[in-house]
């Protein structure tokens, strides 16, 4: 079967459920999602990255602390949109300081006394890569 190259569109339209500009399927949809697994909840190992679209690595900075590193980076330091979550009650900080277009600065804590602890992190950013 040939190839036929590049397709290019402005719009995108379904028969029954509306039409969507090809912008927001470029500048909206998740480039850049992990679970890291801090504690080694999962069997993993520590600071096991799994489940990710574009996460080259992870590094633990300290308690509660690290650093993801995105495959390919963000087209700027806050050209991005930032969805959080962690396992049970505790918070999680994503793009703290420390964030740059190459690297995902993340904070673990408990909800209740605020202090870092190594959680199961997961988060989801959207947004356009360079």
């Amino acid at each position: 079967m040939p190839s036929f190259g590049t397709l290019k569109a402005d719009t995108l339209t379904h028969s029954t459920a509306g039409s969507v500009t090809t912008d927001f399927v470029v500048d909206g949809a998740t480039v850049c999602c992990a679970m890291i697994d801090m504690p080694n909840d999962f069997s993993g190992g520590a600071n096991n990255v799994t489940g990710s679209i574009n996460v080259s690595s992870f590094t633990d900075s300290s308690t509660g602390n690290g650093i993801a590193i995105p495959t390919n980076s963000f087209s700027s330091q806050t050209d991005r949109v930032v969805v959080t979550g962690a396992v049970g009650s505790n918070k999680l900080t994503a793009f703290i300081t420390g964030s740059t277009a190459s690297q995902v600065s993340l904070q673990a804590t408990d909800a209740a006394t605020d202090t870092e602890q190594d959680q199961v992190m997961i988060f989801t950013a959207t947004g356009t890569l360079a």
